[in-house]
């Protein structure tokens, strides 16, 4: 499966409702419908998508935003940022602060079922809960997580707008 493709299905199981489990569950059983190959293929597109997003300046405006955020949140939000599209994506990806463009009821949305899609998918359609791929390593975090008062220093206007509201 190329990028292309890959995006492809995220845009073209997109409901018209906006609603984040039923584009999910669009996207589930688009895939179980496709050969085992293609649906490992999608899980290693999506891996490489997750690595491309997996920075530093990201990750601490989605802390900002949400007033904290862990390992498994980052996840989950970019796994929510990946079901934005790939222009959203690419925007965000490139500069992080513009992800107040794109906030769902004034927070970051989360897609936690999303990452582990083509996992069901290949259950559904062969009974095996295990896909055959092996996941990459986490990749190393680009940039450098900043404390508070760094964090602050690089988003002054997030930081006001988001962490300092009463």
């Amino acid at each position: 499966m190329t990028r292309d493709a890959f995006w492809q299905i995220i845009e073209g199981c997109r409901p018209s409702n906006g609603d984040l489990t039923e584009h999910i569950d669009a996207i589930r059983q688009t895939l179980s419908a496709m050969p085992v190959p293609e649906i490992v293929s999608f899980q290693r597109q999506l891996d490489e998508v997750m690595g491309e997003s997996y920075n530093a300046d990201l990750w601490m405006v989605m802390y900002i935003i949400e007033g904290g955020c862990g390992d498994d949140a980052f996840d989950y939000y970019r796994g929510w940022l990946i079901l934005q599209g790939p222009k959203t994506f690419g925007v965000v990806v490139n500069d992080p602060e513009r992800l107040v463009d794109f906030l769902e009821d004034g927070g970051v949305g989360c897609a936690e079922d999303f990452l582990g899609v083509a996992l069901v998918a290949h259950k559904q359609k062969t009974g095996d809960s295990n896909l055959p791929y092996h996941e990459p390593l986490e990749p190393e975090l680009k940039g450098e997580l900043l404390d508070e008062a760094g964090k602050r220093k690089r988003f002054p206007k997030l930081f006001e707008r988001f962490w300092d509201r009463s």
